[in-house]
């Protein structure tokens, strides 16, 4: 078992990840297209200190969510110790290239999932956004009914989630959950899916799945 993977969703022309010349773990590539473009400097590959790649070529299903899924269905005997779960373009409002490399490149030594967005190593209340009734984004009847389906139960309190889904993941916490799980989680995702593009909204999946992944990996809120 490799003690860390990261696994990274590429979705978008023109978006590339150079940035991983600073990764230090083994990566795998998910290519959902529209291009092979993933890189914007080639002699990036001659660098040894870029990490090797052979990308997967997958489906054009929603966003990281469809990638994080499929990977731990693939790979559910093989899984690292520790998988980290990014998009490719890893920049953010609050955090740049580096910064998140860095909190990449960490040694994880706890036994909890880690939200890689929040300001410290586990998500504080001032990191959280709240989902509540009424909401339009993803609307709420249908975040209602994936939680019913994704957990068995009712939504109690208003969600707390961490907006984009980049995640270290142990392989104990995804274990948790037998694989018949996982692959109820899938077609719950792929069932979404196909009820957004019919509404005209294809990131509707992943506006709900975005919202449970915290619930998903049983995240800790100090």
């Amino acid at each position: 078992m490799k003690p860390k993977e990261l696994v990274v969703c590429r979705y978008g022309a023109g978006r590339c990840v150079d940035w991983l010349v600073g990764v230090k773990c083994p990566v795998t590539l998910y290519n959902k297209g529209p291009d092979n473009e993933w890189l914007q400097n080639k002699e990036l590959l001659k660098d040894p200190g870029f990490p090797r790649l052979d990308p997967v070529e997958t489906e054009n299903v929603s966003h990281e969510d469809y990638v994080m899924l499929k990977h731990i269905l693939g790979r559910w005997d093989s899984l690292a110790d520790w998988t980290v779960f990014v998009q490719d373009d890893v920049a953010t409002a609050r955090h740049c290239n580096q910064e998140i490399v860095g909190r990449i490149n960490e040694d994880y030594n706890g036994t909890e999932a880690i939200p890689l967005l929040c300001t410290s190593g586990a998500p504080h209340h001032k990191d959280i956004q709240t989902c509540r009734p009424g909401c339009q984004k993803p609307p709420w009847d249908v975040l209602a009914r994936a939680h019913i389906d994704l957990f068995g139960k009712e939504i109690t309190d208003p969600i707390a989630f961490v907006a984009s889904s980049f995640y270290a993941v142990p392989r104990r916490v995804i274990y948790a959950r037998p694989r018949a799980w996982w692959l109820g989680a899938m077609q719950i995702l792929e069932e979404l899916f196909k009820q957004g593009e019919e509404a005209g909204d294809r990131s509707m999946a992943a506006y709900v799945f975005e919202r449970l992944w915290m619930g998903v990996f049983e995240c800790p809120v100090s």
